[in-house]
């Protein structure tokens, strides 16, 4: 799923799946939401221009996301039951709203979909479960009474913010409005993990023997990270991480295509998270450039290895019995003199630096 463990195998071993002769940088198709057009990447060099990102991400708390983090002691998990914090509210009601537009689109044969994914462990998928029904119920209630006022809300705070990504007009509220109370009766909660009875399944059938069009929010763990196709996903609420770069992205279930709906995806999860798939998308991008000039030079794979950038914190790469075959190197900006001017405020001064200046040689980790 990923590039990383296959650049670590030993080359010269004939029975591993080391591409020996080749390998080829697929171009990335305009429609494609990968890494770098989400979350963004710093530049190479000065002639890089990349992608800036898109204004899709939105935060999660880092006081609401420990909320959510159930703990690991099994006892204390059977009573862990905590409220839905603000910015997954928020989330279920954009996907709501997202939905409706989607409707009003004339997609409303078309699945939507949301994401939770908050934990590993399965019996918080079962509360979190039981809480985001609730909240549906308070939804449905409004809806029907006519306080659609904080759908409104949501339609103005969001429905224009990616308007640049839309390749279908947005239709006004009043025609949004009326959608709402059939998707609000339409939506449920489904809890897909290795206990759940009710799994996520996009092939229901009526008792007619006609496709049911799901409109589900999807709450779960390993079963949702690993190959499972969520279609029609619009929103993502996202507060779990990962210690390598390998399962962090296959984690990432919204890069994909939005056919129709590209101007509303949103995801909802930690600023420290989003900044971690920024990086990946910098070592994803200078993969594509070894392999492109491994090209140009006419060189095999097995002449010339491919770098991969190492986390300045605590990610891994892989897990570390796929690193036995990688040679850790540093490279150098020895004779030069850098200024650094722009500190993240959470950060401490790193050895080698004097107000702003580098007083020693520092060097960038790459495995090969």
């Amino acid at each position: 799923a990923t590039t990383f463990a296959n650049i670590f195998m030993d080359p010269s071993d004939e029975e591993e799946l080391y591409p020996a002769d080749f390998i080829i940088d697929l171009p990335r198709p305009s429609a494609y939401y990968g890494a770098e057009r989400v979350f963004g990447r710093e530049p190479l060099d000065d002639a890089d221009e990349p992608d800036p990102g898109l204004d899709a991400v939105r935060e999660v708390p880092d006081d609401e996301a420990d909320s959510l983090r159930a703990p690991s002691n099994q006892l204390e998990r059977q009573s862990f039951d905590p409220d839905l914090p603000e910015s997954l509210i928020d989330a279920v009601t954009w996907f709501i709203v997202a939905t409706a537009i989607r409707h009003a689109r004339s997609q409303q044969h078309k699945h939507s979909s949301m994401l939770v994914h908050t934990t590993h462990y399965v019996r918080p998928h079962f509360t979190m479960k039981a809480r985001l029904d609730d909240l549906l119920k308070e939804f449905k209630i409004r809806a029907s009474s006519g306080d659609t006022a904080a759908f409104l809300a949501t339609y103005q705070r969001e429905a224009t913010r990616l308007a640049s990504e839309a390749t279908t007009p947005l239709p006004a509220w009043g025609e949004v409005e009326s959608w709402l109370e059939a998707v609000l009766g339409a939506v449920r909660v489904v809890v897909d993990n290795g206990y759940s009875e009710d799994r996520l399944d996009y092939g229901r059938l009526d008792e007619n023997g006609d496709p049911i069009v799901e409109t589900v929010i999807a709450v779960g763990g390993g079963t949702l990270s690993r190959g499972l196709t969520l279609e029609g996903l619009v929103v993502s609420y996202f507060t779990r991480t990962s210690n390598t770069y390998d399962t962090l992205l296959q984690m990432g279930r919204w890069f994909g295509y939005r056919p129709g709906y590209e101007d509303l995806q949103r995801i909802w999860m930690q600023s420290s998270l989003g900044e971690e798939f920024k990086f990946l998308a910098l070592v994803e991008e200078e993969i594509r450039h070894d392999i492109r000039h491994m090209e140009r030079m006419k060189v095999t794979p097995r002449q010339l290895g491919v770098r991969v950038r190492a986390h300045p914190g605590r990610l891994a790469i892989v897990a570390r019995n796929r690193m036995r075959h990688a040679e850790a190197v540093r490279i150098s900006f020895s004779g030069q003199r850098l200024q650094t001017f722009i500190f993240d405020e959470d950060n401490k001064i790193p050895a080698g630096f004097s107000n702003g200046v580098l007083t020693e040689d520092i060097a960038l980790d790459w495995c090969f």
